[in-house]
């Protein structure tokens, strides 16, 4: 019969104990089935993070993602049950003049701050992208005091990197998954699951599930990775000249 649930980090010990009766038992067999999970959001909340606050941004982009991307009609007054169950996120929206009602139709539409709001945010993550996309693929050997970047066979590194830099893991990657039209997998069932915690930690899955090395190969790889970075962005400035220079000179 199986027992209650266990945390890995939680010592063996104190989940067996000798039998209470002192026989000796060969030949018998215990079981231990290990079930990997990715619970995001308690590990979030296991380290100090408030949960519901977390849950509020989530929700909140969420709807503003499906409004925006995909053109979901919301109006105030809806009778739909699975529309309802969205109007208190709207609600929260509209407080911070993110969405805001159609003087024609009435319907919840995005509003100016909505607008700048998704601005800041596609600004954000695509800095992120120019800046920390070269760690999704690193091969590194500490015989040779080599790491190579976007070879095809590496590992990624990226949430490590956010992490390290002092980045919110959480925002930044539901930001990333937003920009990458991950949130689109949730089309055909948003309404009825933006509610399901279960949701965003898939969501939310690399937060967790992620490749990761020792602090100081990271911060060795992190300086390897700026200094590509600046390498590139020379080569690309000189290829730019070169390229204005033949056309001043084409006839």
């Amino acid at each position: 019969k199986p027992g209650p649930e266990i945390l890995l980090s939680q010592p063996v010990r104190d989940h067996l104990s000798p039998s209470s009766d002192g026989a000796q038992t060969h030949g018998q067999v215990l079981d231990i089935v290990v079930e990997q999970t990715f619970d995001v959001l308690a590990n979030f909340e296991a380290r100090g993070g408030d949960k519901s606050v977390l849950l509020q941004w989530l929700e909140g982009m969420t709807l503003l993602y499906f409004i925006d991307k995909h053109g979901f009609q919301l109006q105030p007054d809806t009778q739909d049950e699975a529309a309802q169950r969205v109007l208190h996120i709207a609600s929260d929206l509209q407080s911070r003049e993110i969405l805001t009602p159609s003087d024609i139709t009435g319907r919840l539409e995005i509003a100016e701050e909505g607008r700048r709001t998704l601005g800041e945010m596609i600004a954000e993550t695509e800095s992120y992208i120019d800046q920390f996309d070269v760690f999704k693929d690193v091969a590194y050997d500490l015989d040779d005091n080599a790491v190579e970047f976007g070879m095809g066979n590496g590992a990624d590194y990226r949430v490590q990197v956010y992490d390290a830099e002092g980045l919110d893991v959480h925002r930044t990657v539901f930001l990333l998954r937003m920009y990458d039209g991950t949130l689109d997998e949730l089309l055909n069932d948003w309404l009825e699951s933006i509610h399901r915690a279960d949701i965003f930690n898939e969501v939310l899955r690399p937060v967790l599930d992620r490749d990761r090395v020792d602090d100081d190969i990271i911060d060795w790889i992190i300086e390897s990775g700026f200094a590509h970075n600046e390498e590139q962005a020379d080569r690309n400035r000189e290829r730019d000249s070169q390229q204005a220079i033949v056309k001043r000179i084409q006839p």
